[in-house]
């Protein structure tokens, strides 16, 4: 569904907004996507499974079915999950391409993976702590990348792109944002306190929360240099409850999903957009709920697609351009059963 409007300034400015389906059954959950490949975990027959949709052709398709797959990751052609076939978590992995699966790690000691091209990382529990491990693609080599030690009680592994791992270290009373460079062998401390965090390329961001809002810090690793890239602030926002998941980026691009409880009692969740490099913020959709029904499931994103759950359906949408100030942006009545205009920086809906 796409929608063209001219509006803003003399000459006015064209936005095309356009917003799609890609599973519709009930059951689907934690999406990712790369290129024109969206993936997620699927419990349509009431056991959980990895299935992929194609934003080329359309098309949907399985890529484990074995009941036990859950948590997928994609990068390029290949897709990596968490998977219980054996009764202990693994991890494998599928080639768009060859349409072929492959183990990565099956000694039952591996959490959640992550990849970026030929690497594969995930936390691992065979020593009895949260260390870091990685598989190459290419050589079909595996190696211990960090050994999670003193000051540090755990590790929480955010992400990985290209040659850079992304963390969370927990000290006991606080914790750490760090970024590990696998060419270098070199950690940095990015932040000493953050719960949302990503990265993409040279950029990592975070999201903090304060009494009189949240800010957006965008990180650079070549020039190390941090910025406050965007603020919101907490009383222009309906209702109350307020949380966000962790954000996602692409480029230039963040996108996040922030939820709250209205005044009379119904939940909604908004997912917001923004462009680092011109700074320009737009709402991606705005989902109204009954009470109770709201759903907490966070955003995925590469290059200008965004996807997201709703109550077991993933939803994507492409944005081709970003409005500019004094543009609005129309959400898809198909998707939210009503029609309606919302501007740009509006809180209420």
């Amino acid at each position: 569904m796409v929608f063209v409007l001219a509006v803003g300034g003399a000459a006015g400015a064209t936005v095309t907004v356009t917003e799609f389906p890609i599973c519709t059954n009930g059951h689907a959950s934690s999406p990712a996507i790369s290129g024109n490949t969206v993936v997620w975990t699927d419990r349509r027959d009431g056991t959980s499974n990895i299935y992929g949709y194609s934003l080329a052709t359309r098309e949907e398709f399985s890529i484990c079915t074995n009941g036990h797959a859950g948590d997928p990751a994609i990068s390029g052609n290949t897709v990596v999950w968490s998977d219980r076939r054996d009764g202990t978590r693994d991890i494998y992995g599928y080639n768009l391409v060859t349409r072929e699966e492959f183990p990565i790690c099956t000694n039952g000691s591996p959490a959640w993976a992550a990849i970026s091209g030929n690497t594969v990382v995930w936390m691992d529990y065979r020593n009895g702590k949260g260390d870091i491990y990685g598989y190459d693609l290419t050589t079909a080599e595996e190696s211990l990348i960090l050994s999670m030690e003193s000051p540090y009680t755990s590790f929480d592994l955010r992400g990985i792109s290209g040659d850079t791992i992304l963390l969370r270290a927990y000290l006991g009373s606080g914790c750490e944002i760090l970024a590990y460079d696998l060419t270098a062998h070199e950690m940095s401390t990015i932040y000493n306190w953050s719960a949302a965090t990503a990265i993409s390329g040279d950029t990592i961001i975070w999201l903090e929360s304060s009494s009189g809002g949240w800010s957006m810090h965008s990180y650079s690793l070549s020039t190390c240099q941090e910025t406050i890239a965007w603020t919101i602030a907490r009383e222009g926002v309906e209702g109350w409850g307020y949380a966000y998941t962790d954000p996602a980026i692409s480029g230039d691009t963040i996108a996040f999903r922030f939820w709250g409880y209205a005044d009379d009692g119904s939940d909604w969740s908004k997912i917001y957009g923004y462009n680092l490099a011109t700074h320009e913020e737009f709402l991606v959709r705005y989902i109204p709920s009954p009470p109770g029904t709201v759903y907490y499931g966070g955003v995925g994103i590469d290059n200008d697609t965004i996807v997201w759950p709703d109550r077991g359906n993933i939803y994507g949408e492409t944005i081709n351009s970003i409005p500019e100030p004094g543009t609005v942006a129309l959400i898809a009545p198909a998707l939210l059963g009503f029609a309606g205009i919302v501007w740009r920086r509006m809180r209420k809906g």
